[in-house]
């Protein structure tokens, strides 16, 4: 009997597992879905600092959290989306500046960040109309 060397994961397997930066997401999807905000009253400021940092990844990263926040309670009952009406408040005009600054720049996070911010939108948008 011959011992063969390990193969690595071959690519179809390397997709089932995923990445830490969709974990993460799904950890605070599940989060907010339950603990929103009653139990968030220093997270939301640690977003917006996040947001206002001038390095790319802190601002990625609040990106994705603040999609997660509007994505677990976008079909809420309205009682529910009272907080996230004074998040839309809070976090819009920020959102406008990033958009704005990401605009006039060329990085290679360029389009993930207009992505996620016009996921955001899309979010907004169901909890404001619904």
């Amino acid at each position: 009997m011959t011992w063969r060397q390990p193969r690595p994961f071959s690519k179809p397997f390397r997709k089932l597992i995923p990445s830490p930066r969709s974990a993460l997401c799904s950890v605070i999807y599940n989060i907010a879905e339950v603990d929103f905000p009653e139990r968030w009253s220093t997270s939301v400021q640690e977003v917006a600092d996040r947001l206002k940092a001038q390095s790319e990844p802190a601002v990625i990263s609040g990106l994705m959290a603040l999609k997660q926040i509007f994505q677990a309670n976008e079909f809420g009952i309205d009682e529910e989306r009272d907080s996230l009406n004074h998040l839309v408040d809070a976090f819009f005009p920020l959102l406008e500046q990033i958009m704005a600054q990401i605009a006039q720049s060329s990085s290679e996070n360029q389009i993930l960040m207009m992505h996620l911010i016009a996921k955001i939108f899309y979010s907004a948008n169901n909890v404001i109309s619904a």
